[in-house]
């Protein structure tokens, strides 16, 4: 990949950051820059018009292995090497597939299938696949490309894709790929994977420094100081881990009000932390715009933003991933057993009440 995205270790620390500078689209442009011989004349993101169009990316973090996603009244998700439909009552298994990336539209399932990821090994691995199609009626499996690709999305009848460049690869740099369901791709504009938010596109200008904006057509809004990893767009929201402090923070889409999560008294006792105050998150996800992650004990916590503090969750099991689908939070744990150093894993859905949440095993 052009850029090299760094990744911190799984403890990474969180600290305060600010938000985003605002200036209207009147005011002129913040820099220019050059891609392609082209110039790109960049304005200071300020807010985008409100979509109608619902896209949700937070299943769908890179460097994380995505497991779930949801559709027609069913959520459906894979664990140990098999697919299942879980309608609210009942987990059913559909095929035994390595799928990762699962995306569902118009009763048909997309993923990516990758045979030598663990989940539980090393969480920094870029997982890449052959993408495959599948019709849930039919039970027919339809290959839409014979080379890896990563984090494929489908966005109403459309399917992207990421063409993952290595560091040391030439020209062109990681790219954003469009391809039909007979396998026909296009490369669209360089970036990490396909976000966006009604008809403007994340993209990145990797010609000197790292710059990432918000494009439709010739104009581009700059996230004036933003290094995003682990992002994702949910609802009005553009959530992201920084590169730069590894705080998680939240961006308004409509109004370009940025917010970070604020440190938590962690129970974690580590000489690293030479601050008391720290922020620590493994994974987290979005539930009706209301943000859940996983602290330095691999305890669920929620954000409250009114108290601007960060609940512990009271619940039986510790998780290493997180997911959401419309109604309930997913996840990948294990039972609390403090003196056992080996853990079984399973897939588990989390039932919440207040700061309370009850665990049911679904494979």
């Amino acid at each position: 990949m052009k850029h090299i995205i760094e990744i911190l270790a799984a403890a990474s620390l969180f600290l305060l950051s600010s938000g985003c500078s605002q200036a209207s689209e009147t005011d002129l442009p913040a820099e220019t820059s050059e891609i392609n011989n082209a110039a790109i004349y960049y304005e200071i993101f300020s807010g985008l018009p409100k979509s109608e169009i619902k896209l949700s990316t937070v299943n769908c973090k890179d460097f994380r292995p995505s497991l779930l996603c949801y559709g027609d009244g069913n959520t459906f998700f894979m664990w140990n090497g098999a697919v299942y439909r879980y309608n609210g009552e009942v987990a059913e298994r559909l095929f035994e597939r390595n799928a990762y990336n699962l995306c569902y539209n118009s009763g048909k399932l997309y993923f990516i299938e990758n045979d030598s990821y663990k989940i539980g090994g090393n969480d920094l691995v870029h997982i890449e696949g052959i993408l495959y199609s599948y019709e849930l009626e039919e039970k027919v499996f339809n290959a839409l490309t014979d080379y890896p690709v990563s984090m494929p999305i489908v966005s109403g009848d459309e399917i992207f894709y990421t063409d993952y460049a290595a560091a040391d690869d030439p020209i062109p740099p990681t790219g954003v790929c469009r391809i039909d369901e007979n396998g026909t791709s296009e490369r669209l504009y360089d970036g990490v994977k396909y976000t966006a938010y009604g008809e403007y596109r994340l993209k990145y200008d990797w010609s000197g420094d790292e710059k990432v904006f918000f494009a439709k057509n010739n104009k581009a809004l700059l996230l004036e100081n933003i290094h995003p990893y682990w992002d994702c767009i949910d609802g009005d929201y553009y959530y992201y881990r920084s590169q730069t402090d590894g705080t998680l923070n939240r961006l308004s889409l409509l109004t370009g009000e940025a917010a970070a999560l604020k440190p938590y008294e962690s129970y974690h006792d580590d000489s690293h932390f030479e601050d008391e105050e720290k922020f620590i998150c493994l994974d987290y996800t979005v539930l009706n715009d209301e943000i859940y992650f996983i602290d330095d004990c691999s305890s669920l916590r929620k954000y409250d933003e009114k108290s601007d503090n960060c609940i512990q969750i009271d619940c039986e099991y510790a998780f290493r991933y997180i997911y959401a689908d419309d109604k309930n939070i997913y996840g990948v744990g294990c039972e609390r057993e403090e003196e056992s150093l080996e853990h079984t894993f399973y897939f588990i859905k989390l039932t919440l009440n207040k700061n309370i949440a009850k665990g049911e095993i679904l494979a």
